[in-house]
């Protein structure tokens, strides 16, 4: 009779979880913005697995879950530096909880889990939503290069690294010099409609509510709004593609959600005609399934698009600049998911001008199976329990 083969991740499923204590040093809660909810709904998660405790910045507000120990002190991400003062109050939180791992967003505070570990012989991780230095690169800021040096520095130290994206983590391997086993992939979580509209319901719900023509075609944008590439984005839409949609003769609306909205911004958009600006929603299901297409113009990659993977995941139609399309090309997507060169939005126009009314779009079933958020909190688990083994 054969021998079975246990592998190293069922070994490590029959481990306890690790006890996990979390920094974040930006806020998170209230949850409103896409990145905000991929920290947040992460932690919620990971606590239903295992015992975390988080220690995250003062101008968070009370999470309030259960399961959560939660301490709200440090200074935030513009002020890190500060929390060398909260060094030795952490290590005796480390003691106090029997932590066995210290798990870092975004690489700001790696410098704080390499003291950590020092202090109290536990092992680190970083979680990237993006790679910081690119993001800085891409928004002009100063010293990017100096940054760069730092974030390869933070990741080498770590026990393991949290990338969104494929094309994060083989960047990162190769310039940074990771080792494979050191490093996975932590996409975003997509969460489950909260609605019973179909399309068809949610597409008249938007034509009777605004007394639209029903042949009039549907488009959406929803960001942060004080954000500085989805401003670029909609100066942009404003004055580069609308103009463009207008010589086409094209019978359109574009509905536009988001919070944190600049006055001038606001303004600018409140004189478009075919903008209806609604300002910030917590439900933005309506939107999704009542649109024909979500347009993301962004003309900078700065992360993956968080308000793409929720477009997709309403089955929604997607035209996308490529520079903002990170994360999303190991998926077979056919005509649902078109992308443009972000310096040719004539071609932008065209592809918004050929969208059809009530589209059949289904999302890929690979999509799903990606951003599972069971699927996601296991693989992040092993890589845990993994890094704690290795230390």
């Amino acid at each position: 009779m054969p021998q079975l083969v246990v592998t190293e991740n069922q070994k490590l499923l029959k481990v306890q979880p690790p006890k996990v204590l979390g920094i974040v040093g930006f806020r998170v809660f209230p949850d409103l913005m896409g990145g905000q909810k991929h920290v947040a709904n992460y932690y919620r998660l990971l606590s239903k697995h295992t015992q975390l405790v988080l220690c995250v910045s003062g101008d968070n507000e009370e999470p309030a879950i259960a399961s959560i120990t939660t301490y709200r002190f440090l200074f935030n991400h513009w002020k890190s530096l500060f929390n060398i003062i909260y060094i030795f109050r952490l290590a005796r939180l480390i003691r106090k909880h029997a932590i066995d791992i210290v798990l870092i967003d975004h690489s700001y505070f790696g410098w704080l889990g390499i003291c950590l570990q020092k202090l109290t012989n536990k092992p680190f991780v970083i979680k990237s939503a993006n790679l910081e230095f690119q993001r800085f690169k891409e928004t002009n800021r100063p010293f990017w290069f100096v940054y760069k040096s730092y974030e390869k520095w933070v990741h080498q130290q770590a026990a393991h690294s949290f990338f969104i994206t494929t094309e994060d983590k083989d960047w990162a391997l190769k310039e940074f010099g990771l080792q494979e086993k050191k490093t996975s992939i932590l996409p975003y979580f997509l969460s489950t409609p909260n609605t019973v509209l179909t399309k068809e319901e949610a597409r008249n719900t938007l034509i009777h509510g605004f007394k639209l023509t029903p042949s009039t075609l549907l488009f959406y944008f929803n960001g942060t709004l004080d954000y500085a590439p989805n401003v670029e984005a909609l100066n942009t839409l404003v004055n580069t593609i609308i103009p463009l949609l207008y010589e086409k003769k094209l019978l359109f609306k574009i509905f536009i959600t988001g919070n944190r909205i600049s006055n001038q911004l606001k303004s600018t958009l409140q004189q478009q005609p075919d903008i209806i600006y609604e300002g910030y929603v917590t439900d933005t299901a309506l939107y999704h399934l009542g649109t024909d297409c979500f347009i993301c113009m962004l003309t900078s990659s700065t992360g993956v698009k968080t308000k793409i993977v929720e477009a997709l995941g309403y089955g929604q139609k997607v035209i996308s600049t490529k520079i903002a399309a990170n994360g999303f090309s190991d998926i077979n997507w056919g005509h649902q998911f078109q992308l443009v060169d972000h310096t040719n939005m004539a071609l932008f126009a065209e592809k918004m001008a050929s969208i059809e009314i009530n589209n059949d779009s289904s999302t890929p079933t690979a999509f799903y199976e990606k951003h599972d958020p069971s699927r996601i909190i296991k693989d992040s688990l092993l890589s845990l329990q993994h890094a704690v083994q290795q230390h």
